[in-house]
């Protein structure tokens, strides 16, 4: 058994481990942010049409021109809250698969770590104790005979103390060639771990992106605002944000906290994944 191989390993898994709680809750956050901004859009949603119906009677009432950047009087609310909400069932349902087939599955890993941890930790602490072992039995050796008593004593007490360094050498050989075993299998296995992992990861998300970027340009009543900017029928992408081309970079700037975890991994480049 390579000692020095064994502690290679532990401190590649230690960086691991590190990383897949930090990607776990990477990703909790990812999904707890996509939540909050659905509901939260749906409830503005719901303020803005109260807002709005509010101003399109006081528009019928004094027959006047609405001075809004659009006419409210064209703009289907109830058609635009229908949109909404089949978008939203939409992430839910992508959010229940990115829970089921990415968040799952990292928690399962991260068990998994804390079971080798543990097995690390016990290790280390049978190390410490060999360590004191070793220490005392050089103080019978060390040690004259008038200061540790009687010769039978003292030879007692080191015979003892080199029973229990021995049994615990056995014990610690026998929990490292097994560790390192462990350790092995488990890097292999992480590896194969994110050939999968990171293809569900990065599809969902890919098409919750798809899914917000479709609704925001082909939902008709958004179209009537986006429109507002148009001149001769062309879009000023300025004056549009919604129909703004790099919209889905812009959301996984903003949305996406997985992706800083990802590059610690050093699992690939998203941009150039395909």
């Amino acid at each position: 058994m390579n000692r020095g191989n064994l502690n290679e390993n532990e401190k590649i898994f230690d960086g691991i481990h590190s990383n897949v709680e930090s990607l776990l809750y990477s990703c909790l956050s990812y999904k707890n942010k996509i939540t909050i901004f659905l509901s939260n859009s749906i409830a503005t949603m719901n303020c803005f049409y109260r807002i709005l119906e509010q101003d399109v009677r006081e528009i019928k009432k004094s027959r006047e021109s609405p001075t809004m950047a659009f006419n409210p009087l064209t703009i289907n609310i109830f058609s635009l809250n229908s949109h909404m909400r089949k978008m939203f069932i939409n992430v839910q349902n992508e959010l229940k698969y990115f829970d089921s087939s990415v968040v799952h599955s990292l928690i399962q890993l991260k068990t998994m770590c804390g079971k080798i941890k543990k097995t690390i930790n016990h290790k280390e602490r049978m190390e410490r104790k060999l360590g004191s072992l070793e220490h005392e039995l050089s103080l019978y050796i060390n040690y004259k005979d008038v200061n540790m008593g009687s010769h039978q004593r003292v030879e007692k007490h080191r015979q003892r103390t080199i029973n229990r360094i021995s049994k615990y050498n056995a014990r610690q050989k026998t929990l490292s060639k097994v560790l390192e075993q462990n350790l092995d299998v488990f890097q292999q296995m992480f590896r194969d771990f994110l050939d999968v992992w990171f293809i569900n990861y990065y599809f969902t998300t890919l098409r919750i992106a798809a899914t917000l970027h479709g609704f925001s340009w082909n939902c008709p009543e958004l179209r009537k605002i986006g429109l507002s900017g148009c001149t001769n029928g062309v879009i000023d992408q300025n004056l549009s944000p919604i129909s703004k081309s790099n919209i889905v970079e812009c959301f996984h700037e903003n949305q996406d906290l997985v992706m800083g975890e990802i590059e610690n991994l050093k699992i690939t480049d998203f941009l150039n994944f395909m």
